[in-house]
């Protein structure tokens, strides 16, 4: 995925009306007036649509168009470079100058006006308070920076991934990488207290498992809290809610749980910075992929 900077195609056009104004006989000097910024913006729309600036290697769709404006590219710097001599204006726009021009700009506007109905450009909206551009790039600010700096990289890499579905409207994805997020630091926390929890190979270690264990071993009131409100978006809650089936989510609730996940984190975050050890930490806890 990249950005498609639309303001290279806007300005393109629009120079490519002054290309429209040069005309046989004209003096060289004068169409390089012209002809400046048309071979300006042609050079920004090569760049842009040049899979090799990229990282994904995936061009943009337009490589009739690209062809085209070479050659316009070509033609136009031709000119330019006469234009650029032309100081006592003794070079003038020859019949086959204008010709050579007009051809080359027919063609690439009509490349352009076949190819430009396959660039894949779509508008995404806001998310609540959410701008896209933080969303599919820095979902975790949303996180006080000292939180951010203490999350461990695959919680991290879960909550960028949340913000990327929100923005591209997959919501249940977003649910299902929010509560990974947030999984690694209820086991962290759980690592600390007092608890023990059942080994045995039936034993279920969900999140409702979770919640009783911090309950009855004196978990922080405001961490509990928190996951009951997270738990309360389930009818039937499961180690991972979101893996299951028959859970889905519409947008509204991803953004709600969304929210709710970054606080928890947040609550989760205090109450392991500030726990104190009073005996021995509890074992068997893990997080899983």
């Amino acid at each position: 995925m990249r950005e498609t900077d639309l303001q290279i195609f806007y300005h393109l056009g629009k120079a490519l009306a002054d290309a429209r104004r040069v005309t046989a006989g004209m003096s060289a000097s004068n169409a390089l007036r012209l002809l400046f910024w048309p071979e300006d913006w042609l050079r920004a729309f090569l760049q842009q649509t040049d899979h090799s600036n990229f990282s994904s290697r995936n061009p943009i769709p337009v490589p009739d168009s690209r062809a085209a404006a070479e050659e316009l590219l070509s033609r136009i710097k031709a000119i330019n470079k006469r234009g650029h001599a032309d100081y006592n204006e003794n070079h003038f726009i020859t019949p086959d100058d204008f010709t050579s021009l007009v051809v080359a700009l027919d063609r690439f506007e009509s490349d352009f006006a076949r190819e430009c109905k396959d660039i894949n450009v779509f508008t995404v909206t806001d998310k609540g308070t959410h701008s896209p551009r933080k969303l599919l790039a820095q979902a975790e600010l949303n996180l006080p920076l000292a939180v951010r700096q203490r999350l461990n990289k695959k919680s991290l890499a879960d909550l960028k991934a949340a913000g990327r579905c929100l923005a591209f409207e997959t919501p249940t994805a977003a649910g299902f990488h929010v509560l990974r997020a947030v999984e690694p630091l209820i086991v962290k926390y759980l690592s600390l207290i007092p608890a023990q929890v059942s080994k045995k190979k039936n034993t279920s270690r969900n999140w409702g498992a979770y919640i009783a264990v911090l309950k009855k071993h004196g978990g922080d009131k405001r961490v509990v809290a928190a996951l009951e409100h997270v738990k309360d978006f389930f009818k039937d809650f499961y180690r991972n809610p979101i893996m299951h089936p028959e859970v889905t989510l519409n947008p509204d609730q991803a953004l709600s749980l969304f929210h709710a996940c970054l606080s928890l984190v947040v609550q989760l975050d205090a109450a392991i910075q500030t726990w104190r050890p009073t005996t021995s930490p509890a074992s068997g806890l893990s997080s899983t992929p």
